[in-house]
């Protein structure tokens, strides 16, 4: 799949149109959704701004003798934690976000396997230009994962198998980009940068050519243009949307083909203590191929979990 540079334009004008002229917007999520935090000082209440959400969902079953079929017990355990950390103070601003998502699935046939894994940590510093909407602004991003990640199939003999594709900063992805911001509301922003260097590293040399990497190395260098869309805000009464889209293209190699990294989460409260959330992720690296040494091409996972939540 080759993406090039005009669907980026198509993609920004359809999905973001309605939301920046959208006139009924609810309250801005942030003054609904954290509040600072006691133990801060007074002097830096004014200026800091802490907060997050843990939720935690769960779900059992088991079964013996169902003529239905069915495995004789399964578990799944999922975490979706969102934490964030704003300094703002006159024209300067600093996000800061540090997002996880973890869970796996326990079966009496297959065993225990991951369902998601995923850290993102986002720092983003901005200096207001005079009074419009637009920052000067740099930003650093990194993500990876916690636990081995396994391709699972059923070997010649037809029996279940698995193999080794990923693991703790096997990748990892750094990016360090310089910038302008254009924040028009509080709950939305565009982030553009046309020299953003994009770092790939892999701890293991053995899964490094998987993402792209040279043989026997354990870094890929990339310099190009990244796009950010944020938004996050109650698009409803107890509804939060949380989306975020990223779009790179590497000048040094295949430029024109675009890095796709699209999160979406929505949070629906159920009351104080119970929640409901569904995520949904879409990924495309053209430097990423599966074992047999094709393209994953487009990924695409979602969840869906009903279970305790606590804002911090």
């Amino acid at each position: 799949m080759r993406m090039k540079t005009y669907v980026i334009a198509t993609l920004l004008l359809v999905s973001f149109t309605p939301i920046v002229k959208a006139q009924n917007a609810i309250k801005d999520l942030a003054s609904q959704a954290s509040q600072p935090m006691s133990g801060l000082p007074d002097s830096l209440k004014k200026i800091w701004t802490l907060g997050g959400l843990i939720t935690l969902n769960f779900s059992q079953g088991s079964s013996s003798n169902w003529a239905g079929g069915a495995q004789d017990f399964t578990m799944s355990l999922n975490t979706v934690d969102n934490f964030f950390a704003v300094y703002k103070k006159g024209r300067n601003r600093w996000d800061n976000t540090f997002n996880i998502n973890y869970g796996f699935t326990q079966t009496s046939d297959l065993g225990l396997q991951k369902s998601s894994d995923l850290w993102d940590m986002t720092s983003r510093y901005g200096y207001q230009l005079d009074s419009s909407h637009w920052s000067a602004s740099l930003m650093f991003d990194g993500r990876s994962q916690f636990t081995n990640g396994y391709n699972y199939y059923q070997n010649v003999q037809g029996k279940d198998s698995n193999q080794l594709i990923s693991k703790a900063f096997a990748p990892a992805y750094f990016l360090l980009s310089p910038g302008f911001t254009y924040t028009p509301v509080a709950y939305f922003s565009i982030f553009l940068s046309p020299a953003s260097s994009r770092i790939t590293l892999c701890t293991d040399k053995a899964l490094a050519p998987s993402f792209g990497i040279d043989t026997g190395k354990s870094v890929l260098y990339q310099f190009g243009a990244y796009a950010s869309i944020t938004y996050n805000h109650a698009i409803a009464k107890n509804i939060v949307y949380n989306g975020r889209l990223d779009l790179y293209t590497n000048y040094l190699k295949k430029f024109g083909d675009i890095n796709v990294y699209w999160t979406n989460q929505l949070s629906f409260k159920i009351n104080k203590i119970l929640s409901a959330t569904y995520s949904m992720s879409i990924v495309y690296d053209d430097n990423a191929t599966k074992p047999d040494g094709s393209l994953w091409g487009t990924q695409f996972q979602s969840l869906l979990g009903i279970g305790l939540a606590l804002k911090l």
